[in-house]
């Protein structure tokens, strides 16, 4: 496949929208530590997140396998309050 027929197969959001999604998944499959996966990967903005303060449909941050309490997050840019939501949001196993 060329270059040209692969970027149009998979576009430069698409691929950037997935790279948490990616970093989350090799800490869980332990590739890597919590700790490395923070330094190899900043966390990303509020905006960037859609983070709001507010729930979404019953999703909340403090049930969310990312959150750090007591307002902290594992992949966005802190503070983030208990009863928040992004759409980063994986339920808690």
């Amino acid at each position: 496949m060329d270059i040209l027929a692969f970027t149009k197969v998979i576009s430069r959001r698409s691929l950037l929208k997935g790279a948490p999604l990616a970093a989350a998944t090799a800490v869980s499959l332990g590739c890597l530590t919590p700790g490395e996966a923070a330094e190899q990967q900043p966390k990303l903005s509020q905006a960037l997140s859609k983070y709001q303060g507010t729930p979404k449909n019953g999703q909340q941050c403090s049930n969310c396998s990312h959150f750090v309490a007591p307002a902290s997050c594992a992949i966005v840019v802190d503070p983030v309050v208990p009863q928040g939501w992004c759409q980063f949001y994986v339920a808690k196993p």
